[in-house]
């Protein structure tokens, strides 16, 4: 499952528009990238868990365990 995304018009000074694919993660590269997200938005930048970031930046829950669980991701 692959789409690319092109972003609405916007002044730009690279060559824009950037296409951005949204895609399921299925390799292990993918998922952490997904973890390690999860991790920027929700401690970091959020403040959530106390705002200190935790042991290996990636932020995991139990249903992470799941096989139904998806992460999607966006390049």
């Amino acid at each position: 499952l692959l789409r690319t995304v092109t972003p609405p018009r916007l002044p730009c000074l690279t060559g824009c528009p950037m296409p951005i694919r949204i895609k399921l993660a299925r390799s292990p590269k993918e998922i952490d990238d997904a973890l390690w997200l999860r991790h920027e938005v929700f401690v970091i930048e959020d403040g959530k868990f106390g705002g200190k970031p935790v042991p290996g930046h990636r932020l995991v829950d139990h249903f992470d365990a799941f096989p139904s669980v998806y992460h999607v991701v966006a390049y």
